[in-house]
This record gives C-alpha cells, structure tokens and sequence, in this order.
C-alpha cells in the first residue's frame, strides 16, 4: 500500500494532493485499485520538462495539449501510452477524451482499465480528470 493522498477536501484535509490525515494519523491506501488510481492520478499531473532529475519524463501539455490546434488522436495516444504504462495496469479497453474548443477544456470522461489484479479501473472509479488552458 502506499500513503494516501487527499482528493477531497474536508476538515482535517485543507489541500487537494497533501497527505490525508484520519485523527490526525497519515493514511494509507486501502486497495490495490486506489494505489493504482493514485499512481496513475500523480503521473498525469506530471508536466514534460518538470522532473529536474529527468526533463524527458512527463506528459507534454504546453507542446502538444495546450496549443491552438490540439491533435486529439496524439493526445489521446498520450494519455493511453501513460495509463498503460502505469504499474498495476496490464490493457485498456477503452478511453474517451471529451475537448471543449471554446472552453479549451478536455476531460478524460472514460476509460476501463484492467489491472493485474483482474480488477478494473475505470473514469469512475479514477474521479474526475480535467486539463484546460486560458488564452
């Protein structure tokens, strides 16, 4: 397992993406499929260039996501390339990106990915994933 972190701010978890705290107590992941979620949650969050130890990793949002003209067959490559190679998941069936050209909003809607654990991951299950830029 690994150590939880917020995804839902309440009381004692003022900050979304800092360790959860029960009574004050760091939590740990209670599942498999949430050590999975969370993992593959952090590794979308990660920028192209952002890692200092390695620029080459991360996803390229300012290259290819938040241009004028997103290629959405590339972005959905990419996002597929990151879910699949996070440990835990060993296929994806499906995976839907919804984009909004007037908002520049896109939203991962869906997805079912099966883990090794014969359990599946799915949009649902993940929570929300949205990405957007302003112009």
């Amino acid at each position: 397992m690994d150590l939880e972190l917020v995804t839902v701010i309440d009381d004692e978890n003022p900050t979304i993406g800092d360790l959860k705290l029960t009574n004050g107590q760091i939590r740990l992941t209670q599942t498999f499929k949430q050590a999975v979620a969370q993992h593959l949650r952090i590794r979308l969050q990660f920028f192209f260039g952002e890692w200092f130890l390695d620029a080459r990793e991360g996803i390229p949002y300012f290259q290819r996501i938040f241009v004028k003209a997103p290629d959405l067959g590339k972005i959905s490559g990419i996002f597929r390339r990151v879910i699949l190679e996070t440990p835990g998941v060993v296929a994806l069936d499906n995976l839907t990106l919804d984009f909004n050209a007037a908002t520049r909003i896109l939203a991962l809607s869906s997805f079912n990915a099966k883990l090794d654990t014969n359990e599946t991951l799915t949009a649902s299950d993940f929570g929300a994933f949205i990405v957007g830029s302003e112009i």
